[in-house]
């Protein structure tokens, strides 16, 4: 169920492409667009899309347009965070209840996901933005991770990840997929769900999407996305909050403590529960959500440890946040959903 949680929250930052074409000169290539379906094969890709009343085995329609964005109003940015920005729709369709009837939704869904750079090749912070509106329902996700030390983003990590076979690029490990780049332009990625019980090479796929490319285009300005800010060590209750339960499920989680602040976006609310865990043990284990489907269609994914001292979470009327700070009392990773 992680690998889909992360997978919601951190998720893609655009990155240049060197195509060569034709003529002498050599011109910079974009993500311009990405369009496909996907089979929500697995239990789990159901429920992290709130679809938990219906039989796995939907069908997701994917059409979203994509731009890379550079965002001004950061108050305490040491460079300025650039990144992309993902929206369109999502239609899934083949929903079964319980009682066998057949239903669909439509979505939108947008996405921004921003990086702080330290010179070219390190990441000092990540924040990301994930809309999702089907008819009157809605969920907002906010994210920011810190790193520190700050990330490498290699370069080369695509020809890492791939080998040459006689149909196009085959994955070295993880699920199983296949690239495919076509004359106009895109390029086709089939495969198979990071979970999934069935999916082979030798069989039908899960996922078959189309990357469209186009010439490098002026980044879109951008407002920064919400701003992080501690609401202080006294919110404490009694009652345990229960909205981003799973989260803290990756931790090893030791007893309660008390005076550690909480963080949050601005305008939260009114406190219903929070609490505080010592946290044991971190997780050792480095998160790259899809990251092997993303680098196929030169979408590059997220990758972090959950490594931290203290985990807070507090539920409010109407959202929830939890942060994990290390040794320090400094912020790490914070999540919001509302």
């Amino acid at each position: 169920m992680v690998e889909w949680i992360v997978l919601v929250i951190v998720i893609i930052s655009t990155i240049g492409l060197d195509v060569a074409p034709s003529t002498e000169e050599v011109q910079e290539f974009e993500v311009s667009k990405l369009s496909g379906t996907i089979k929500l094969s697995t239990r789990a890709a159901m429920d992290i899309l709130g679809l938990e009343e219906f039989e796995r085995g939907a069908l997701a329609t994917v059409d979203m347009e994509v731009h890379r964005v550079v965002s001004e109003g950061c108050t305490d940015c040491a460079s300025t965070p650039t990144g992309m920005q993902l929206s369109g729709r999502i239609n899934i369709t083949g929903l079964i209840d319980d009682d066998g009837r057949l239903g669909r939704i439509e979505a939108e869904l947008n996405i921004t996901h921003l990086s702080e750079f330290q010179g070219d090749d390190f990441i000092t912070r990540e924040w990301v933005s994930i809309d999702w509106v089907a008819g009157d329902e809605s969920t907002t996700w906010e994210m920011i991770v810190v790193h520190n030390p700050p990330k490498w983003k290699p370069n080369d990590r695509f020809r890492a990840a791939f080998i040459e076979v006689d149909e196009g690029m085959e994955s070295r490990t993880g699920p199983w997929l296949l690239i495919h780049s076509l004359l106009d332009n895109s390029v086709n990625v089939h495969g198979c769900m990071p979970d999934s019980p069935t999916c082979r090479s030798t069989t039908t796929h899960d996922i078959d999407l189309n990357s469209t490319l186009k010439a490098e285009r002026t980044p879109v300005l951008i407002q920064h996305l919400g701003t992080w800010s501690s609401l202080g060590d006294g919110l404490g209750t009694d009652e345990t909050p229960t909205r981003l339960k799973e989260m803290r499920e990756q931790f090893s989680i030791g007893d309660e403590v008390e005076g550690h602040d909480y963080w949050c976006t601005s305008g939260a609310g009114e406190v219903v529960s929070a609490k505080s865990w010592q946290v044991t043990q971190s997780s050792s284990t480095t998160f790259w959500p899809m990251g092997i489907w993303l680098d196929a269609l030169h979408l590059s994914s997220a990758a972090f440890s959950l490594q931290g001292k203290v985990w807070s979470e507090v539920d409010f009327t109407d959202s929830s946040c939890a942060s994990l700070v290390d040794g320090e009392d400094e912020l790490r990773l914070g999540i919001s959903v509302s």
